[in-house]
């Protein structure tokens, strides 16, 4: 099972309708097991597919979201449906359906997915000798999901699940599965539900949530191809400034930066649109809740990038910016407003320049 994020989840996610569904078929999942928060989860997720509730999505916190997996333990396992399984692919949500009139609609929390190859996949498996018995045990993914993923049945995965298995097969996410593309019609959803909900245009989305999108695009890229860069490397090393002063955490909250990521090794497979809208910058600031928000254009609307592994800390004194499987690390004095550093695999360097209070 994927381990608990670190950090308090209190987030309410978009859990899409369908895969809720395909993992009650998957895992032999009736309604009159399900108790509590688990059976409303299941039941909202009826409701939206038949059309007797508005809306897309069922709006759910972590914690209810792992009570109905906790409904996929089968006799003689231990094991469970990963949660970010049954959470939706943030480029699927328009982020105009939030949680509720009383916080201000505010937007749903969303996880990023890749689809699954299935033929490399077990090609990946068999190269090695390993059955899906073995990944399972290696993973502490449940069987019925690893050959449902083989068998075309569930076609696309969380990218935590994703990095789990590239690990036990010993090769990168890259070489099994690939970001799902929302403007193709192929884009495939689980077999066997109810209904299937249109995907919306990215044309119907204002600039904001497009250019959030795009964001999310390329954190799934970073996240997907860089495993095979392990280099141990102090980045320190690389840090501009002296390193006699501490930062401290209260004295970065609500601080606003400017940053540009530089591609730093030539060989990694990324496009020269996106190597240029990363080198021409955007901003972040770093909230109170150790939560990043971002917007590659406007400082003054900055929405909290929705995923939960993508945080920032301050720690033994340097401050650490992290986006999921891309860490960067930056040790200066507070009084200067330029850093720049490499993520920790040397793929990346990160250069940011406070804008706020200037």
């Amino acid at each position: 099972m994927i381990k608990s994020n670190s950090i308090t989840d209190n987030n309410y996610y978009a859990v899409r309708p369908e895969l809720v569904l395909a993992a009650a078929k998957l895992f032999a999942v009736t309604p009159s097991m399900l108790e509590k928060g688990a059976k409303k989860l299941y039941s909202r997720a009826v409701a939206v597919t038949t059309g007797k509730q508005d809306g897309q999505w069922g709006r759910h916190q972590r914690t209810v979201i792992e009570q109905f997996c906790s409904y996929t333990q089968m006799q003689g396992s231990y094991l469970i449906l990963p949660w970010q399984e049954l959470v939706e692919l943030s480029m699927n949500y328009d982020r105009k359906e939030g949680i509720s009139s009383r916080t201000g609609n505010r937007p749903l929390s969303t996880v990023l997915r890749v689809t699954v190859d299935s033929s490399k996949l077990r090609h990946a498996r068999e190269k090695l000798d390993l059955s899906c018995e073995d990944i399972s045990r290696l993973t502490a993914i449940p069987l019925a999901l690893l050959e449902a993923m083989e068998s075309g049945d569930w076609p696309e995965v969380a990218i935590s699940t994703a990095e789990k298995i590239s690990q036990s097969v010993e090769t990168s996410v890259a070489d099994i599965f690939a970001s799902p593309d929302v403007e193709e019609q192929g884009f495939k959803q689980p077999k066997d539900v109810i209904k299937t909900i249109k995907t919306n245009s990215l044309a119907d989305k204002n600039i904001t949530n497009r250019l959030l999108i795009i964001v999310l695009v390329v954190l799934t890229l970073l996240s997907i191809g860089f495993s095979i860069w392990n280099t141990n490397f102090d980045s320190n090393q690389l840090t501009t400034g002296e390193l006699s002063a501490e930062i401290r955490f209260e004295d970065m909250v609500d601080t606003l930066w400017h940053a540009k990521i530089l591609l730093n090794n030539g060989n990694i497979p990324i496009d020269q649109a996106t190597k240029e809208q990363w080198s021409n910058g955007a901003y972040i600031i770093l909230r109170a809740n150790n939560i990043i928000g971002f917007n590659w254009i406007d400082p003054n609307v900055l929405p909290n990038l929705p995923s939960t592994e993508s945080n920032w800390k301050v720690e033994n004194g340097d401050l650490v910016i992290n986006l999921g499987s891309i860490i960067y690390r930056f040790k200066a004095p507070l009084d200067n407003r330029k850093m720049t550093t490499l993520d920790r695999n040397l793929a990346f360097k990160m250069i940011i320049h406070r804008v706020d209070n200037e």
